[in-house]
């Protein structure tokens, strides 16, 4: 589970992103995309000088842009049974189902933003994507005509129509029932409607983060930090073993898969990032510490940091050691930590710079957290030229 905190002062923004929970912070699929979601939260515009009905406006677009990326992501089917009227943004709420049916007898499709002089950002994509026909695409965008369900049929904009409420629930689950009897393996089925859908999944920061997909507002820091006594205990081996049709090795590839993503936002962020150390960051975990700007860990309660790859027998892809190169400019480092394996305590991390510095307590590392963050968000970098200078440094 994530907190995700959000603490405005005077005119700076400190974003504070918690691992909570009692289970090591273990990285599994549903870890990873809750540290994802968070971080898509952190990267959002506050634009000077806008009306407030113009930043209320994008804050809605931006959850809306959250909720049509977890239906794409979502690891089974879905059906939207469309009861009524389906406008604007709901419209694109429907459309982000696998399938769309509609009753004939009432209620129309309409996207509104023509009429209204509006625009959905980051959502055109949808279109193209979802509705194959450039008829309908122009009589949806361009005209704003309101398509009652057999004309939208016609235009391949949903699927079927129906003569009543009662027939489009009854087929809506007969539907629903003969997909989920295919049992079809539901990270497959997701993988594949992600392939289908790639200009969507690009601006939606599915897939892809080669173009950011905001600015933070100047004086914005985002800062990680964990409950408990671990920081992230790496991959969830017990999800990699795990009974099921996919052999370990195929999980293990697919866990780390889901992982880069979380590596290259955080790299991609425009803004600078603080990692709050304070508990044990093996593996994977370490591998998220040192996504950020600055590592900063506890040195009271026997805190190591350790790369378990070696011992568990885990390729490293070739992503993580590329970080190491970037991050960990001494050889000795490097060595330590990924061909010994060593379980590095905090005053040796810091000596071979692998951390930037130790707090003798949680609550020492805490205010040094906030005061870091403080001390960079006023200096009110732009958040593009930020995230451009980071990514340029040698890797």
């Amino acid at each position: 589970m994530i907190i995700y905190f959000w603490n405005k002062r005077g005119n700076i923004n400190i974003f504070i992103l918690t691992l909570t929970g009692t289970d090591q912070h273990r990285l599994n699929p549903t870890l990873i995309a809750s540290i994802l979601s968070a971080l898509r939260q952190a990267n959002w515009v506050r634009a000077k000088g806008r009306a407030k009905t113009m930043e209320r406006f994008l804050q809605l677009m931006d959850q809306l842009k959250q909720v049509v990326g977890e239906l794409i992501s979502l690891p089974m089917p879905t059906i939207a049974a469309v009861q009524g009227h389906s406008v604007a943004a709901g419209a694109v709420l429907a459309l982000s189902h696998d399938y769309v049916l509609v009753r004939s007898d009432r209620g129309v499709i309409y996207m509104s933003e023509l009429d209204l002089g509006v625009v959905l950002p980051g959502l055109g994509a949808l279109f193209p994507d979802k509705v194959g026909s450039v008829m309908g695409r122009r009589e949806m965008l361009l005209r704003g005509t309101k398509l009652k369900g057999e004309e939208a049929v016609r235009l391949g904009i949903v699927d079927s129509a129906y003569g009543s409420e009662g027939e489009l629930s009854e087929a809506a689950m007969r539907l629903g029932e003969e997909l989920a009897k295919r049992k079809w393996e539901g990270e497959a089925y997701r993988e594949i409607r992600k392939s289908l859908y790639p200009e969507l999944c690009e601006a939606l920061g599915l897939d892809t983060v080669k173009q950011a997909k905001s600015q933070a507002t100047p004086g914005s820091v985002l800062i990680t930090t964990s409950q408990g006594n671990c920081f992230s205990s790496g991959i969830d081996i017990a999800w990699v073993r795990a009974e099921g049709k996919r052999p370990a090795s195929e999980r293990l590839v697919h866990l780390l898969r889901l992982l880069k993503p979380v590596v290259a936002e955080l790299i991609s962020l425009p803004m600078p990032t603080i990692a709050a150390v304070q508990g044990h960051s093996v593996g994977a975990g370490m591998v998220l510490a040192l996504s950020h700007d600055y590592v900063l860990v506890r040195s009271d309660s026997g805190v190591m940091m350790y790369m378990s790859e070696l011992d568990l027998g885990f390729p490293m892809p070739e992503y993580f050691s590329v970080l190491f190169r970037a991050k960990l400019r001494s050889v000795a480092a490097r060595r330590e930590m990924l061909l010994r394996r060593t379980k590095l305590k905090v005053e040796e991390a810091v000596r071979m710079f692998i951390v930037d510095s130790a707090y003798g307590s949680e609550g020492e590392l805490r205010e040094a957290a906030m005061r870091l963050g403080e001390e960079l968000a006023k200096r009110k970098w732009e958040g593009e030229a930020y995230r451009e200078i980071r990514k340029s440094q040698p890797r």
